[in-house]
C-alpha cells in the first residue's frame, strides 16, 4: 500500500524538543539515546499508521483540529497518542502527546 505519513510543523518541532526535555528530566542520560527514542516514534508512525485501528480523537483533541483520529503506540512505560487527518492515502499528524500529560482525556486509558 503506498501511504504516506506528514508531519506538522509543530509536530517535528516537538519531536526535536522532545529529544532535549528527556534528558534534561533524567529519562536519559545521553542525548544520542533520546534521539534514538524519539526516531523509534517516528519510524512507528511511518511504519506502521495505517496498519493500526484508529479511533475518533475526543472531543477534547479538536483545538488541534477537525475530523481527527488517533492511533497509540506503547514504548516503555508511556503510550504515545497520534492525532491525524487523512486525505488519499496521506496521513496528516497534527499533534502527538502520550498518557503521562493527557492521559486524562481518554476513557479508556
Amino acid at each position: 500500500m503506498n501511504v504516506h505519513v506528514k508531519l506538522s510543523r509543530v509536530v517535528v518541532q516537538y519531536l526535536i524538543d522532545l529529544a532535549r526535555i528527556l534528558v534534561h528530566l533524567g529519562y536519559f542520560h545521553y542525548y544520542e539515546n533520546s534521539a534514538k527514542y524519539v526516531q523509534g516514534i517516528v519510524d512507528e508512525l511511518q511504519l506502521n499508521l495505517y496498519l493500526q485501528p484508529k479511533k475518533p480523537a475526543p472531543p477534547y483533541f479538536s483545538r488541534y483540529g477537525k475530523g481527527m483520529y488517533y492511533v497509540t503506540c506503547k514504548r516503555n512505560r508511556t503510550t504515545w497518542y497520534f492525532f491525524f487527518t487523512m486525505e488519499n492515502n496521506i496521513y496528516y499528524i497534527h499533534y502527538i502527546t502520550n498518557n503521562h500529560v493527557s492521559g486524562h482525556h481518554f476513557s479508556n486509558n
